[in-house]
C-alpha cells in the first residue's frame, strides 16, 4: 500500500506543514487543495510571497485566488 506524504519547509529547512495518510492513488493536487496550509493560506502568506513546488505538484495559483492573500 502506498501512502501520499506532502510537506513544506521554510527557507531554513524547518518543516512548516505536513499532510500524511492519503492513499498513494490520490492526486497531489487534491491533497494540496485539502491541506490545512492551502485552506488557511491567508494566515501563512502575505502579498508577494510564494511557495515553490517540484514538478509533481506543478500549478499556478489563479490570480483571483492569489489576490485574496494581499
Amino acid at each position: 500500500m502506498q501512502t501520499n506524504i506532502q510537506a513544506t519547509v521554510d527557507h531554513q529547512c524547518r518543516f512548516t506543514s505536513h499532510e500524511l495518510g492519503w492513499p498513494g492513488s490520490v492526486p497531489d493536487m487534491k491533497v494540496w487543495k485539502q491541506s490545512h496550509l492551502w485552506m488557511h493560506r491567508q494566515d501563512y502568506f502575505q502579498g508577494g510571497e510564494y511557495i515553490l513546488v517540484d514538478k509533481g505538484l506543478s500549478f499556478i495559483i489563479p490570480q483571483n485566488e492569489f489576490t485574496d492573500l494581499i
